[in-house]
């Protein structure tokens, strides 16, 4: 909610529906807080830097895989694609070609 308001550049109580108009002191302080937080995330994994950086959790943590099926589909037409020039400034997007009463019903294809 913080980072939506953030992004919105709106006051979080705002966002919550429980102030109108300018920012409170309390807004002030949850944006302060939320900016600490990030700022003490690892910029490369997320994981809080007091805990992922300085060696003493070393071994306490395991790799993950996850595939993403629409990055796969990226990545397939960049194999398919990797002997064209791209044009200047192409961007690739991926878009869900279920049925879109489908799509809003959260129906998964077997």
């Amino acid at each position: 909610m913080i980072a939506t308001a953030r992004e919105w550049k709106i006051p979080p109580l705002t966002m919550l529906g429980l102030e109108e108009g300018g920012w409170t002191e309390t807004d002030r302080l949850l944006a302060l807080a939320y900016h600490q937080y990030k700022a003490g995330l690892c910029a490369q994994c997320g994981f809080p830097a007091r805990l992922a950086h300085g060696g003493h959790m070393d071994g306490w943590y395991e790799t993950t895989e996850t595939v993403c099926d629409a990055c796969a589909t990226k990545d397939r037409y960049r194999q398919d694609h990797e002997k064209d020039t791209p044009e200047p400034g192409l961007l690739l997007g991926v878009k869900d070609t279920r049925d879109p009463a489908d799509q809003l019903a959260g129906k998964l294809p077997r």
